[in-house]
């Protein structure tokens, strides 16, 4: 693949990123539907498995960049369905540390190997040369996306 000499436009490249991303996200959106979770709750529990500890509310607010009421709200719902619990903090009364159970940690490994097998069938015929290219023009692309939308009225596809 890396030896392709052809010339694509950048209106081309978009809508090439565009495509794939929708790709990824009905993707997503049907497994997750199967699963009976909402894109939300799923981020939580992916959120608190790379936390890698006990966090508290608060930082779960911030790291998924929704209101601390907000976060309350899908705790209250993974709690009642035995994916989570929260316990007061040991130092802050005012503040409760969020931890997986059994049944959330299974969770969340589960959506992780899945992922994890999905990547390996999707660039299992790519070689490390083009993978690593792709990896740095995607890097680039975020970059430049960062870039772009923070400093434009309204983002930049608007």
């Amino acid at each position: 693949m890396h030896n392709v000499a052809t010339s694509v436009s950048s209106a081309a490249l978009l809508a090439k990123v565009w495509q794939l991303s929708l790709l990824l996200v009905s993707d997503m959106d049907r497994g997750l539907a199967q699963r009976g979770i909402t894109k939300a709750r799923a981020n939580v529990l992916t959120t608190l498995q790379a936390a890698g500890q006990a966090p508290m509310q608060s930082f779960l607010a911030d790291q998924l960049g929704v209101t601390r009421r907000n976060v309350t709200g899908l705790l209250d719902s993974l709690e009642r369905d035995g994916f989570v619990r929260r316990i007061p903090h040991e130092s802050d009364r005012r503040a409760m540390t969020v931890h997986l159970t059994a049944t959330g940690e299974a969770f969340a490994q589960s959506m992780m190997r899945e992922a994890g097998e999905m990547a390996e069938h999707l660039f299992a015929s790519i070689d490390e040369l083009d993978r690593a290219a792709f990896a740095l023009m995607l890097d680039t692309t975020i970059e430049r996306f960062g870039q772009l939308t923070h400093h434009m009225p309204n983002g930049a596809c608007r």
